[in-house]
């Protein structure tokens, strides 16, 4: 039996339909006036954006760092590591109980793998390792129960952060596209080529930024 390993919580790109019109300009509206958005640039330029989208990935690692320590934690010890991570807010003396268990469980998973590292082991050594598979054991099914919980939130938050953020940019890409007179704005990404004096990009990045 082996430990479980992290979860490796990677984040979604929240802009990834930012961009608005058609991706392809018929010859007969080839005279039509048209902006280009580069949502690759947009979502690199876009702070608020770029802050929301840290502060989630970031909370996501915490939790998986967490979840990590929860597998060798005891019966006890593991349900009041759930009752206290599934609390919101947590006071300070929660969180400081919270911590404790989680180097509780990263102490124990540390020894564990000195321990199976070792190529002659006591007897007390081999129970230790025993104990430590059992708790992994005992503990597969509340942590699948408590990563879905925990991860369920946070990938609410992100579908929340996506619309919100993807709103604000597409409201600005349609001022600035007023603004310049433009009846049609397309994605970079789906051009072959354009002249850089039809890219609104700095221009929507901007407004962006000072609201």
């Amino acid at each position: 039996m082996q430990l479980r390993m992290r979860n490796g919580w990677k984040a979604l790109s929240l802009l990834a339909a930012c961009a608005m019109g058609l991706a392809f300009v018929s010859p007969a509206r080839a005279q039509t006036a048209v902006g280009v958005v580069d949502e690759d640039a947009l979502a690199d330029k876009y702070v608020a954006y770029k802050k929301a989208l840290e502060d989630i990935d970031k909370r996501a690692k915490d939790i998986d760092r967490q979840l990590e320590a929860r597998e060798l934690l005891s019966p006890d010890e593991g349900k009041r590591f759930d009752d206290l991570i599934l609390k919101s807010p947590r006071a300070a003396a929660d969180e400081g109980q919270l911590q404790t268990l989680v180097t509780t469980g990263a102490d124990r998973r540390a020894q564990y793998l000195a321990l199976i590292g070792q190529n002659n082991r006591t007897a007390d050594q081999e129970a230790k390792i025993k104990q430590f598979l059992e708790y992994s054991k005992s503990n597969d099914s509340p942590l699948k129960v408590l990563s879905d919980k925990l991860f369920g939130k946070i990938r609410d938050e992100q579908d929340a952060a996506e619309k919100k953020f993807t709103d604000q940019a597409n409201a600005v890409i349609g001022e600035v596209a007023k603004k310049k007179g433009l009846k049609l704005v397309v994605r970079k990404r789906a051009l072959v080529w354009n002249d850089d004096s039809v890219d609104i990009t700095n221009d929507v990045i901007d407004r962006l930024n000072k609201s």
